[in-house]
């Protein structure tokens, strides 16, 4: 009986580092994955993000001006949040960049939700999302067990990422 009490904190604790999503009326750190472009939003699988901005009142102009972006950020080891999103009116964005985001719809494992960007993250030097390993193409000639190799993050980038999916993607939640 003791033992199967043990192994159930342990699988709470261990639930618990992976992190929780976020939740509405959060804000939250994320990296911009995708800007979508008018001919982004006609591919079919892009039915869903083409609706919320026709919804929002975001016409082709706001949209040729790169103001529908995915985003995405790091919850725990090996998974992410990500979320449709949109630009304040003027703030202009690239791949990878850092911003922040008011959390409206947190969307869930089957859907993609749809929030307001806030702001670039200001003073914020590094991309959103880093390789997490090297590729090594002589590994075998080298005598080495993998083909990969750890990338270290620098000092001052510790602990605002997370490694998911051979990736570090910035911390949903900075501490």
């Amino acid at each position: 009986m003791r033992l199967a009490s043990v192994a159930g904190v342990l699988s709470l604790v261990a639930l618990a580092a992976c992190g929780t999503p976020p939740k509405a009326d959060e804000t939250v750190w994320a990296t911009v994955a995708e800007i979508y472009t008018p001919q982004t939003l006609q591919q079919s699988f892009n039915r869903r993000v083409a609706e919320h901005a026709r919804l929002a009142g975001l016409d082709d102009a706001d949209i040729r001006a790169g103001r529908v972006v995915k985003v995405a950020c790091g919850i725990g080891t090996n998974y992410a949040w990500g979320s449709y999103a949109y630009l304040p009116l003027g703030v202009k964005v690239s791949n990878e960049q850092v911003v922040r985001v008011a959390v409206r719809d947190a969307g869930d494992d089957d859907r993609l939700g749809w929030n307001p960007v806030l702001n670039v993250v200001e003073g914020f030097r590094y991309p959103g999302s880093l390789s997490a390993y090297n590729f090594i193409p002589d590994w075998k000639a080298r005598g080495l067990s993998s083909n990969l190799e750890p990338v270290p993050l620098a000092a001052e980038q510790r602990g605002r990422y997370v490694e998911s999916h051979s990736r570090y993607l910035i911390r949903c939640r900075q501490r």
